[in-house]
């Protein structure tokens, strides 16, 4: 009786013992456990931190990039947008001088050709040759501006076609034509102003010239007076001289 009782308490104290050493086990696995997902936890949100960061670093570049992609861009566009009108512009300034130098040429050629039909046919021909003439002319400026609005037309529509990718065909054709007026106001101004200085400089020269003429005038007007005689000025003596009378003909007697 004793010795099996002392067995169940073996077996039971055994028992025991193996639930401490499960629980122990059981103990150990749940404190791994934690730790891991500290661990992990904590792995993560450095993993989550790095993210943030790469992705700060990688959204500051791309920023960067696109601003200076949109910098070049926009000078990119803006040196289109200039060299464009500049020369579209340059191209039909130079279309209205050329034309407007052709119609003055031709009105000169009409105010000399009824000068000369007069001298040549009479004053009846004159009058019908420019009469015929004027007409012409005028038919003539008429085609020519005519054409001159086409071919500007034309450019201003080939400028529009060109920088469309930038703004609208409207917005280009008005600045286009913003331009042109302005540029033909600036090239108004610098004409007169080349032809004011060669206006000054040649009364200046005009003057020069007259104040050389009355110094060789007074010169020559001036005479030496000799007692018993008047000796006549240079001006005087030479023209004699030409068609000949010698000094001999002033000898005192």
């Amino acid at each position: 009786m004793t010795t099996a009782l002392s067995s169940k308490e073996q077996q039971k104290a055994l028992k025991a013992t193996l639930k401490m050493i499960e629980q122990d086990y059981k103990n150990k696995l749940c404190d791994a456990e934690k730790k891991c997902n500290d661990i992990r936890r904590e792995a993560e949100k450095v993993a989550e931190r790095e993210r943030a960061e790469a992705k700060a670093k990688k959204d500051q570049k791309d920023k960067a990039a696109k601003d200076e992609y949109q910098m070049v861009k926009t000078e990119a566009s803006e040196i289109h947008i200039r060299l464009v009108l500049d020369l579209v512009k340059t191209a039909i300034l130079d279309l209205k001088a050329r034309n407007l130098n052709t119609l003055h040429q031709q009105l000169q050629l009409q105010q000399q050709q009824p000068s000369q039909s007069h001298k040549s046919l009479g004053r009846t021909s004159s009058c019908g040759s420019s009469s015929s003439t004027s007409s012409k002319t005028c038919s003539s400026g008429h085609s020519g501006l005519a054409k001159e609005d086409a071919e500007i037309k034309e450019w201003i529509e080939y400028a529009a076609d060109r920088l469309e990718v930038h703004m609208s065909k409207s917005q280009i054709r008005q600045r286009l034509l913003e331009e042109i007026a302005t540029a033909a106001l600036e090239r108004q101004h610098q004409a007169q102003q080349d032809a004011e200085r060669k206006t000054v400089e040649l009364q200046r020269q005009i003057e020069q010239l007259q104040l050389l003429q009355r110094r060789q005038q007074h010169e020559g007007a001036v005479s030496i007076s000799v007692p018993g005689m008047e000796v006549p000025p240079p001006s005087y003596v030479n023209a004699v001289g030409s068609v000949g009378v010698g000094e001999s003909d002033y000898s005192v007697y």
